[in-house]
């Protein structure tokens, strides 16, 4: 059932889901239109940045920035389908069973940046689309409606085409891989040596697996014989290179990330690296009409308890969580290269449990797992049914969102 790797439950496969193929078990999902759909996952990020205000600084700060750039992409994917002819058939949002939308419209945002500035000069401008508009709104409603209505159709596409380009900024926009900025992060950890200043850095992707977004953070220490990160240079574009072939993708062994960054980067020492995994979310408003649902699915199985506590379409689950793996040690390399008065990188043993099973699966040396849902549903959830739901048992932490009148936000239930 957890087809998306460690960590990724019941999430789903990148197969676009069709009348004759689903993916991981459903024929089809609702295509819900955007609109909807956005106003769905704002509520949904909303109540999670209120979980975050909870946690340190720089983890909050990273997730609203993430929160924010993953909200723009699907305005930019409305943009993207809402007018154009060769997306005009789909009735809405491609959307993947673990709620989230289907990887390859992502990939498709990067390969769409890469042509933005050979497309946009091509497009006529805003001005000039406006005042086209206008034109044909102010003509006679009987000189050819047929003809006035498929170029007024082809005018708001061209519009929608152009306003979806200049929206794309590897800055402002979630895409498969979205790099992040470096910060001196002085006193967030205890450098090891003094010849060295610390760093911290996120970034996030979007995994082909799973069809959910990851979020990274990193605290790390780098050389002060080299030029400060923040300043940019060879050192700095090295390290995004890495993140990206290394790191670009999830969900993989943190440990195995930490490790091979290590070994990668020459002047950069990993001392902690957090992997945020944002989803699967469940709603009425996504499956409600889906045919053929895996009954062994998640949202299957969620679904009739939504029905019982007699819950609105708009409300949802969202399962997330945070593994973390730290630097225990520094390692001095050995061997005859050194014998022979080589120099060579220290390396950082990173901490894994072996007495956990799920931990030492993972290469993590803590996860935190949570499920937010309202306030309604958890209490109507008794021990047998959350037995029922392995994605809710165990070592789960409920979160509860209330939205009535007197009370607003998020309470941690334990």
């Amino acid at each position: 059932m957890n087809e998306g790797g460690p960590g990724a439950p019941d999430s789903g496969a990148a197969s676009k889901p069709t009348a004759s193929n689903g993916g991981n078990g459903v024929k089809r999902l609702n295509h819900i239109d955007y609109g909807t759909y956005i106003g769905l996952m704002r509520r949904a990020f909303k109540f999670l940045r209120h979980h975050y205000k909870e946690q340190d600084s720089e983890e909050l700060e990273s997730m609203k920035i993430y929160a924010k750039k993953f909200l723009l992409t699907l305005e930019a994917l409305l943009l993207r389908h809402g007018y154009s002819p060769v997306y005009r058939a789909r009735p809405g949002v491609d959307v993947a069973i673990s709620g989230f939308p289907n990887y390859m419209d992502i990939v498709k945002l990067g390969a769409d940046l890469n042509s933005k500035e050979e497309r946009l000069p091509k497009l006529m401008t805003a001005s000039e689309l406006s005042a086209r508009i206008l034109n044909l709104v102010m003509e006679d409603p009987e000189k050819d409606p047929a003809k006035n209505a498929e170029e007024l159709k082809n005018l708001r596409w061209q519009f929608a085409e152009r306003a979806y380009l200049e929206i794309l900024d590897l800055r402002t926009t979630f895409f498969q891989f979205t790099p992040g900025k470096v910060y001196s992060a002085p006193g967030v950890v205890k450098e090891r040596k003094k010849d060295r200043r610390a760093y911290h850095i996120s970034w996030a992707c979007y995994d082909q697996a799973s069809n959910l977004p990851y979020v990274y953070m990193m605290v790390f220490e780098h050389d002060k014989s080299q030029p400060a990160l923040e300043e940019g240079g060879p050192e700095l574009v090295q390290l995004l290179e890495a993140l990206q072939i290394i790191a670009g993708r999830a969900p993989t062994e943190l440990q195995a990330i930490g490790v091979l960054l290590d070994e990668a980067l020459t002047h950069i020492y990993p001392r902690l690296l957090r992997r945020n995994r944002i989803g699967p979310i469940y709603s009425p408003l996504l499956y409600q009409d889906a045919v053929e649902l895996n009954p062994n699915s998640f949202a299957a199985r969620i679904g009739p308890h939504f029905k019982e506590a007699g819950l609105p379409d708009e409300d949802f689950v969202i399962l997330f969580e945070t593994e973390t793996v730290v630097s225990d040690r520094e390692e001095a390399p050995k061997g005859l290269y050194v014998r022979l008065g080589g120099k060579a990188k220290s390396r950082q043993i990173f901490h894994v449990p072996k007495t956990d099973r799920d931990l030492y699966k993972r290469g993590s040396s803590s996860v935190r797992r949570w499920a937010l849902m309202p306030h309604r549903l958890r209490q109507h959830l008794n021990e047998k049914d959350i037995k029922a739901l392995p994605e809710l048992y165990g070592k789960v932490e409920f979160l509860v969102y209330t939205e009535d009148e007197t009370v607003r936000g998020v309470e941690h239930v334990g």
